[in-house]
């Protein structure tokens, strides 16, 4: 991340959501044209009581190699995710909805989408999971880990159980005990997606008769049922405000950086 957001916010005057709003439209125009970059800081800018201090933060002037070298560093870390979604599930329409759904995850909660979200979503994919299901399945661990004040170390955890359950393909009662001891009641989970009581759950997973993809479906389910809006909901809040101002900031860099780069 490019500066010190306390730092930065120390020199500005103005509402909270106008400075993000307009860092996130400096954001998205960076990455469509590079040509307006110039524009989206001009209009950011013009938000701050000292413009030139805020940009000194970001490392321009005689940081500006340092910088540069943030920016290309940012682009090539997203750029090597959308690179393995589309060699695990092809250059198709879903595979490019997926990447920007889980991408933008990381600015409705306090996960980061190149060191945590990303790479829980790409090995989900490696070992099987449908990139439907795991666009899904990343949306309700994101929420589930807001409301349970879990961090990112249990999102890793728990999508590893959910690949590694995958790779073999019927459920077995050690996938469900480590889903366990992860917070999750996967059992409660796939009998109610089932209308089946929890006895003949345990049963059926006893005898090899459910499938991973039933598991992953019916705990993703309960967990969005469970925690639906959690994430978006732990935004609302200073630190919040200031986690998506540095993730704001990182895309922005992003966008720099796959100009510099080209």
């Amino acid at each position: 991340m490019a500066g010190n957001a306390g730092d930065m916010l120390a020199t500005l005057s103005l509402e909270n959501k106008q400075f993000l709003d307009a860092m996130k439209q400096a954001s998205e125009s960076v990455d469509k044209n590079t040509s307006q970059i110039s524009a989206g800081f001009e209009k950011m800018g013009g938000l701050m009581e000292a413009a030139g201090s805020v940009l000194a933060s970001f490392g321009i002037g005689a940081g500006m190699t340092k910088f540069a070298e943030e920016c290309l560093n940012a682009a090539a870390a997203t750029d090597k995710l959308q690179a393995q979604f589309k060699a695990l599930n092809g250059a198709t329409e879903e595979t490019k909805q997926t990447f920007e759904a889980i991408a933008g995850l990381e600015l409705t909660s306090k996960f980061d989408f190149e060191k945590t979200l990303g790479p829980a979503a790409v090995h989900m994919m490696e070992l099987g999971v449908s990139a439907k299901q795991t666009g899904q399945s990343m949306i309700a661990l994101t929420d589930a880990a807001s409301g349970l004040k879990k961090g990112p170390e249990w999102i890793t955890a728990v999508s590893d159980t959910l690949a590694n359950m995958q790779s073999h393909t019927v459920a077995s009662q050690r996938d469900m005990r480590a889903l366990s001891q992860q917070g999750i009641d996967a059992y409660g989970a796939l009998a109610h997606s089932m209308g089946i009581s929890m006895s003949e759950a345990h049963e059926q997973i006893k005898k090899g008769m459910i499938t991973s993809a039933e598991v992953t479906a019916a705990v993703t389910k309960d967990m969005g049922d469970k925690w639906k809006g959690a994430a978006a909901d732990s935004m609302n809040s200073w630190k919040g405000s200031m986690y998506l101002l540095d993730e704001a900031t990182e895309d922005a860099m992003a966008g720099i950086g796959r100009g510099l780069g080209s």
